[in-house]
């Protein structure tokens, strides 16, 4: 089904603030490949436009589907979009806009009509190309990292209170990535010694993500507001109030933080972006995800302080996903 969505702003100013929808990569790509009930999905498609509602799609999508190696993927994709009439891609970012200082804001959204031409944009390959490379140098160090979780006894609480001052450390970029040498000047400053195991165990699980981060500082020369940005984030990991102020980001490190916690979960290729689809749960009204990111993020969804309250649904449940988008027309 196509819409002219040519000048939808301008006769109608509010239609960004129809509901949204968030569906999850794989229910798009199994709608491509007619893997989804008919009847559900002319349901789903009814439901979506009785009263419009945005399918939202996001950078981090387009990065889960072209990431792969299908090289059809592209236009499978496309195809499963293109079956919404009101679609719209995220042009501000919740990371970009959080945290929020001076009250609530909103991500930004641009409605397009062309989707397919958009990923086939010149920008478009080398842009995504970018992005899977440091998804990969992600899912290597959290691989790292882990394994050393995995075989080592867990730290005791001043082994943790040393990781914390050392990865402060790393984020503000000042004594480099020398994690020996961070973590022994920790120690000095502390006037605290580590056993030698617990010390050989944080070096060998902070040696990844110094790595990541030599990486970072080499691709793209951090300002010094990207490093206070950095620092937020991490500081933010471990506080609960950031829900208050940085809905979607609460949500995305809270995800990580459960996955990371399961000592003998293997991680993912595609953990750091799912979790970046997290971060945009707060600014929609229904979207899925895998079960394994229900289960982490079902404690938390209903405490964000985002601009809308999330439906949030697993993949598999297609039923409720479709009277969930019906149950919008309520609230228009």
């Amino acid at each position: 089904m196509t819409t002219n969505l040519d000048g939808v702003l301008d006769k109608q100013p509010g239609s960004l603030q129809w509901p949204r929808v968030y569906l999850d990569s794989a229910i798009l790509l199994d709608i491509a490949d007619g893997r989804l009930d008919r009847g559900l999905l002319s349901r789903l498609l009814a439901a979506m436009t009785k009263r419009p509602k945005w399918l939202v799609v996001s950078r981090d999508h387009m990065q889960d589907v072209m990431s792969r190696t299908d090289a059809g993927n592209r236009d499978r994709f496309a195809a499963a979009v293109e079956q919404f009439p009101f679609r719209a891609v995220v042009h501000k970012e919740p990371h970009e806009i959080e945290p929020w200082t001076d009250g609530p804001r909103d991500i930004e959204l641009r409605p397009v009509a062309a989707f397919r031409e958009l990923l086939q944009e010149p920008a478009a390959a080398p842009y995504l190309a970018k992005l899977a490379t440091a998804q990969e140098q992600l899912h290597v160090a959290s691989s790292s990292a882990q394994a050393v979780r995995r075989t080592d006894p867990p730290l005791s609480p001043k082994g943790n209170k040393f990781v914390t001052r050392c990865l402060v450390t790393l984020a503000r970029g000042w004594m480099g990535t020398d994690v020996p040498g961070i973590l022994a000047m920790w120690e000095a400053e502390a006037e605290e010694s580590l056993s030698d195991a617990e010390r050989s165990s944080i070096i060998s699980m902070l040696t990844p993500w110094a790595g990541l981060l030599s990486d970072y500082e080499r691709e793209y020369s951090p300002s010094a507001e990207d490093r206070d940005k950095l620092l937020q984030n991490f500081r933010d990991s471990f506080d609960d109030a950031s829900r208050e102020h940085s809905p979607g980001m609460f949500l995305a490190r809270r995800l990580s933080g459960c996955w990371h916690r399961n000592v003998h979960r293997k991680p993912r290729r595609s953990d750091s972006v799912d979790g970046m689809h997290a971060s945009y749960f707060p600014y929609v009204d229904v979207a899925t995800c895998d079960a394994s990111a229900f289960s982490c993020l079902a404690p938390h969804i209903g405490a964000v302080s985002g601009i809308r309250r999330p439906i949030l649904l697993k993949n598999g449940d297609l039923t409720a996903l479709v009277e969930a988008v019906a149950s919008l027309d309520l609230s228009m």
